[in-house]
């Protein structure tokens, strides 16, 4: 055979089978536009406002057992310069707190003995009283104003508001009955401090806000379960600013109300650790006024990789039998490739036929029954064989129902479930015990979705009228027993 001949026969076997894949072979007419973006977005602010409860009878038994029997034990000098008393005060008692508008009271019961050293001719001196001291009893009753600063430190100011006396202190010196009442209120006014900086000290301690409140934010940040459909999505809450407001209008409690500005995130197994966590900001705003109410903002990011719907396919579809007109058919192989707008499958068939099946549709989730699911779905079965197109039509009716039932993701309880992952993390302070969930309406508002070359992302934003607040029952601790020993 000559060369001319071989090339000629070459470039007619090229034709010939350009014409047979072209005209009588099976083609895919489906076309496919992937996606190239790789943009990671963010979620919107979410808002929870909660409050936080502070027992006054838990601050109050927690001072009691801070503050010591003797308060003051030392020699003072009288009005007069001249003379001395040596003054002796314990409490014989609890202290007793109450909280009206912008003050806590408090009632401190005390016993005195007071010891009067007289001057009487030059620097010579005879002691009065000091073996058989003046001895009485009173209760003195003291104001604290308080604000929280921005470090989240109780700040009080405590002053002597009165003084109720059990019996009064009267003395004879050189048989004349001498009342030192005045004398004794203007020693306790004058030492006030004493007495008031100690109070002071005692609930500033005592009374540890930021303690509860970097608890609650650290607690927040811990990875909770999203839903009990996905037993490996969490949700990650990461805030990102409070505010403390400082309502003083219970009589029982003191009471934080927390506005928590976070961004919440929902994630599959260990891509939650990409979720940073943050430190409490060492200085917080604080307000004077309260203007939020307990509807809160809620805004998630969901991110669904390309892994995890493959993965998933593969799980639910992978092996799957079809018995079509006599002929049987199994799903070997099937992957998802996210486009621009749409989300396509391809599955590769073998059994008595082989081929390949392609499908696209448009990702949607739902605001009715928050199910992401694939709408405007259009199924291409294409067989070794044009032969069985109308083998392939009805074949697409079952792979149609197979995937209606596989590509679901329910999403609508990682909204409503929101609130139970904000209790959780807030979880038992040091002064709260249990928390208290009320919730009235989880609505979404908005679902917007976004497509990568390598993951969907949702981002739900909706609402919810609820408050969360850890409750006023107190510590429950064991009653503290005054003993003046």
């Amino acid at each position: 055979m000559s060369k001319r001949k071989i090339i000629l026969l070459a470039i007619t076997t090229i034709i010939v089978g350009f014409l047979v894949y072209r005209f009588l072979l099976p083609h895919r007419k489906m076309k496919i536009e992937k996606s190239h973006s790789h943009v990671l977005y963010e979620p919107e602010i979410s808002e929870f406002n909660f409050p936080v409860y502070l027992s006054l009878k838990d601050i109050e038994l927690l001072a009691n057992r801070k503050l010591k029997t003797v308060l003051i034990n030392k020699t003072v000098p009288a009005m007069n310069q001249k003379d001395s008393l040596i003054i002796y005060l314990k409490r014989t008692g609890n202290l007793k707190l109450k909280m009206e508008g912008d003050y806590i009271y408090s009632e401190l019961p005390l016993h005195a003995d007071v010891g009067l050293i007289k001057k009487f001719i030059g620097n010579s001196s005879i002691k009065i009283g000091n073996k058989n001291p003046i001895s009485f009893d009173l209760i003195v009753r003291a104001k604290s104003s308080f604000s929280l600063d921005p470090s989240i430190k109780l700040k009080t100011k405590t002053v002597i508001s009165e003084i109720i006396w059990v019996n009064e202190p009267n003395a004879k010196i050189a048989g004349i009955d001498i009342n030192l009442k005045n004398v004794v209120e203007d020693i306790l006014q004058q030492r006030q401090d004493e007495l008031t900086k100690r109070l002071d000290e005692i609930l500033a301690s005592k009374i540890n806000l930021k303690k509860p409140i970097t608890r609650i934010w650290g607690n927040l940040q811990k990875s909770i379960r999203a839903t009990k459909h996905q037993p490996d999505l969490f949700v990650r809450i990461k805030p990102e600013k409070v505010t403390v407001h400082v309502d003083k209008s219970n009589s029982d409690s003191l009471k934080l109300n927390l506005h928590i500005l976070s961004k919440v995130y929902s994630r599959f197994g260990k891509d939650t650790m990409d979720i940073p966590k943050v430190p409490l900001l060492r200085r917080v705003d604080i307000q004077k006024e309260y203007d939020h109410d307990y509807t809160s903002k809620i805004s998630i990011h969901l991110l669904v990789p390309l892994k995890k719907i493959n993965e998933t396919l593969e799980n639910q579809l992978t092996g799957k039998t079809f018995l079509i007109k006599g002929y049987q058919l199994k799903i070997k192989k099937i992957e998802a490739i996210i486009g621009k707008k749409n989300l396509y499958l391809h599955a590769k068939i073998s059994g008595d036929l082989s081929g390949n099946v392609w499908v696209q549709g448009i990702p949607e989730l739902t605001h009715k029954n928050t199910l992401l699911n694939i709408k405007n779905v259009d199924i291409e079965t294409v067989f070794n064989n044009k032969v069985f197109a109308t083998i392939a039509d009805m074949f697409n009716e079952e792979f149609r129902e197979l995937i209606d039932d596989a590509l679901v993701f329910e999403v609508g309880d990682i909204m409503n479930n929101i609130t139970t992952f904000a209790q959780s993390g807030v979880g038992n302070t040091k002064f709260g015990i249990k928390n208290d969930v009320k919730i009235n309406d989880i609505s979404i508002n908005n679902i917007d979705l976004k497509l990568n070359k390598n993951d969907i992302q949702i981002l739900i934003n909706g609402s919810g009228n609820f408050s969360l607040s850890v409750k006023k029952e107190g510590l429950k601790l064991k009653k503290f027993e005054f003993n003046p020993q």
